[in-house]
């Protein structure tokens, strides 16, 4: 959904990304030796069968917003401090 502030929703298609355009876009962000940090946020879905469906509307918003996790890397799937930035990352994709 979008919409300007006060304004009425407007539905907008999903469009799942397929598998492969991430796969590289997550290659491209690999960096060998640096953290890949991420944020990782979760909401509520009426129905999991849906999920994956284009028909269904998605509401990712924060009605539905359960909760954000991280900073963290996602390779070597360490939490963010300051000392582990420092220090090269050990993980791999």
């Amino acid at each position: 959904m979008t919409g300007a502030p006060g304004a009425g929703a407007i539905p907008v298609t999903y469009q799942p990304i397929p598998a492969s355009a991430m796969e590289r876009r997550l290659a491209s962000a690999d960096r060998p030796g640096a953290h890949l940090w991420v944020m990782v946020a979760a909401w509520i879905i009426a129905d999991p069968r849906s999920a994956a469906d284009p028909d269904v509307i998605k509401l990712m918003d924060r009605e539905n917003l359960l909760q954000f996790q991280g900073p963290g890397c996602f390779k070597c799937e360490q939490p963010f401090s300051n000392r582990l930035a420092r220090k090269p990352c050990r993980g791999t994709l």
